[in-house]
């Protein structure tokens, strides 16, 4: 029998692969045994009240309020939860519990995501384009990935801030935003795609979060990072990582990666192995 942390991993995988129908019942599954992460991902994503779900229950060999179930089973009432917004749906041919195929999904993620619409540009999970003004920049929570080139040449942004919900930063996300001196990565990202923050030039520091298990070519390429820690999350990491920052003094990294070409663009750059 699946755990709940592998079925949570299966969700994500077809979340991202646009199987939102596939990801949903992985995620009820994942929830209805327990995960925390399963919750957020149904309530932040799909708008469901995770309420249903209830307290986690110790094992017992007695029926208790005629909720009797074998230990690691799922109740019939939750294998397959629907969100309210799609509850009163009429029932079709090859429907589930009343109902309509498609029907949970037929609402797009940004209309439970509160944002300004002047500010962003998100389609589905995804955010597609800043649109705003600059200065200060906090990502919407509900926001899964940030998509390629999504605030590229932005200029005016001098800090962001990027929720837990985000797992993946996409090619470019960044990529020439003079001006930005702050970015705050929350546990849950996942992947720093190629060139994030190509010539982000007044970016002096950044903190990886723990999260992450991949960096793409070029990501910090000119930026004005003076030192910098690779997480031992981080699984690959592309070429050229750090090349051309001028300002860059000491990078740590994992021993694991020792004797790996790191590919950095000076010498005076002292590599310390932890």
């Amino acid at each position: 029998m699946q755990t709940a942390a592998q079925l949570y991993e299966e969700g994500q995988k077809l979340l991202f692969g646009g199987d939102r129908e596939g990801a949903f019942s992985k995620f009820s599954l994942a929830a209805a045994m327990g995960s925390e992460e399963a919750k957020l991902m149904l309530g932040s994503v799909y708008g469901f009240d995770t309420s249903v779900f209830g307290a986690p229950k110790a094992a017992s060999g007695s029926a208790q309020s005629g909720a009797k179930q074998q230990q690691g089973s799922i109740p019939s009432s939750q294998q397959r939860p629907v969100p309210p917004a799609a509850s009163h749906s009429p029932a079709t041919s090859g429907s589930r519990s009343g109902v309509s195929a498609g029907a949970v999904y037929s609402q797009s993620r940004s209309e439970h995501i509160d944002y300004d619409r002047d500010e962003f540009e998100i389609k589905g999970t995804t955010l597609v384009k800043y649109k705003g003004d600059g200065g200060d920049v906090e990502i919407p929570y509900g926001v899964v990935m940030i998509g390629d080139k999504a605030f590229w040449g932005a200029d005016g942004v001098t800090s962001v801030v990027i929720p837990s919900s985000v797992t993946s930063i996409g090619e470019d996300a960044f990529s020439d935003c003079f001006e930005l001196t702050s970015i705050t990565m929350n546990n849950g990202i996942k992947s720093i795609g190629g060139g994030a923050f190509n010539c982000c030039s007044d970016l002096a520091s950044v903190v990886i979060p723990n999260s992450v298990t991949s960096i793409g070519d070029s990501a910090f390429f000119g930026t004005d990072l003076r030192s910098v820690t690779i997480p031992n999350s981080v699984t690959s990491f592309g070429t050229n990582m750090f090349g051309e920052c001028v300002s860059l003094e000491v990078v740590r990294i994992p021993a694991k990666f020792k004797g790996i070409d790191l590919d950095l663009s000076y010498d005076s750059i002292e590599v310390i192995y932890y």
